[in-house]
């Protein structure tokens, strides 16, 4: 067996910023930084729950994942507009210096922190490719979302 590490994208410990990461496809672990615990799977507090915009104000402060199509890039404001899956529009800022749309897609997974019902602070995203249906992802959405299966999705939510 091969023991050469996986690509990650993770900065090394000398390097490590609050700034996002450009996550490729074939990268296995999303970590922007080493985990400062060890935690289990039943962790709730280390989820990130996949959601839409009309989510939002329930998870402010909280790192979330959300999906959606590029409208805009605004490099000069350090912001994107991104279309949720359930049509609504969604700021992401991150940091200005940090040159993270080198090379987009035009749909991509966010990874975050919600700071207010309509932003997120990107930590990073995940290029999903140029075709993608956001209906689909939107009726997958609604049903991790649904209260009939909270305990098959958020096992430690009660």
């Amino acid at each position: 067996m091969d023991d050469t590490p996986l690509p990650t994208a993770n900065a090394p410990e000398s390097e490590a910023t609050d700034k996002p990461t450009q996550v490729h496809s074939d990268n296995l672990q999303l970590e922007t930084s080493p985990p400062k615990t060890t935690t289990t799977s039943n962790d709730s507090s280390q989820l990130s729950p996949l959601i839409k915009s009309t989510h939002m104000s329930s998870y402010l402060g909280r790192r979330v994942r959300v999906v959606g199509h590029i409208l805009e890039v605004r490099e000069d404001q350090s912001f994107v507009l991104m279309q949720s899956s359930d049509g609504s529009e969604i700021k992401l800022v991150y940091e200005a210096d940090w040159d993270l749309w080198g090379k987009p897609t035009r749909y991509i997974e966010a990874l975050g922190t919600v700071t207010d019902a309509q932003t997120i602070k990107l930590e990073l995203f995940i290029p999903l490719g140029d075709n993608l249906d956001l209906q689909t992802v939107n009726a997958t959405i609604d049903i991790i979302h649904d209260p009939r299966f909270r305990q098959v999705f958020f096992p430690q939510s009660g």
